[in-house]
């Protein structure tokens, strides 16, 4: 039985159909990347998943049992954290108290096992926990985001968009955090527009076009797939720049992971 499950998941905004009978599963253990163009499903795909959306037709089902109709924090509470796009820290605020509201449906508030855990994810957080949020880089808020969400003990990290306005450097740096996650026994999904990152550190994946799923996989197969690459990896002189320095990452990524080519 697969983890989440969407079975002909429709939806929209305001009479406008947005998703159009979406089928996807997510396994334990596994990272499944939603890519395509801007604009085509991805961001609602998650926002539908973690509640901020309610599906107009089809179910969605955790553990095989239909959570459609709950609240965004009965679905938390239940193990799905949603990091959105933008990041959306709270920047007037420091990174302990960002952390601590990211821990809030806990039962039992002493996490201090939970935040030593933490601490070796991120460092950097662990150096700075007076410092308000808003000084950060974009590259060290999506950290804090990331970090929030894993402070309710999530089953599902829901991943919108995490390298969008981040300096590559800091972006490597993510992707590989979250490759790290799934060793850890998380479950990801992520909805990404670089489709060669997001491909490099996933296990399956679903292109995404005009709210429907185009074409679907093994990650591998997706990244050499001669449509993929076409439509969503780079071509024409406009891409040639951004791709390269796509290709230059995911290499990093690859030779920071084990990964084959």
């Amino acid at each position: 039985m697969p983890l989440l499950e969407l079975r002909s998941v429709s939806t929209g905004y305001s009479g406008n159909r947005v998703l159009h009978d979406v089928n996807l599963i997510l396994n334990e253990g596994e990272i499944v990347t939603l890519v395509g163009a801007n604009g085509a499903g991805k961001s609602t795909v998650v926002k539908t998943i973690s509640g901020l959306m309610k599906p107009e037709s089809g179910q969605i089902l955790l553990d095989g049992a239909p959570i459609g109709d709950l609240p965004p924090s009965d679905r938390l509470r239940r193990g799905i954290a949603h990091v959105p796009e933008g990041r959306q820290v709270f920047l007037g605020m420091t990174v302990r108290d960002n952390l601590d509201l990211g821990a809030y449906s806990m039962t039992v508030p002493d996490h201090g096992e939970h935040m030593d855990a933490i601490w070796k994810l991120f460092p950097v957080l662990h150096k700075r926990l007076s410092d308000i949020a808003g000084n950060f880089s974009g590259g060290q808020q999506q950290m804090l985001a990331i970090a929030r969400g894993l402070m309710s003990k999530p089953r599902i990290l829901l991943l919108d968009e995490p390298s969008l306005g981040i300096a590559p450097l800091l972006v490597s740096e993510i992707f590989r955090l979250i490759a790290t996650l799934r060793d850890k026994g998380f479950s990801i999904l992520l909805a990404e527009q670089n489709a060669r990152l997001a491909l490099t550190i996933a296990d399956r994946g679903y292109v995404f076009q005009n709210g429907r799923i185009h074409l679907s996989g093994s990650a591998n197969d997706l990244l050499n797939s001669p449509e993929v690459a076409e439509r969503y990896l780079g071509v024409g002189s406009a891409a040639v720049s951004s791709e390269a320095a796509s290709l230059v990452l995911a290499s990093r990524l690859r030779a920071a992971l084990n990964i084959g080519a």
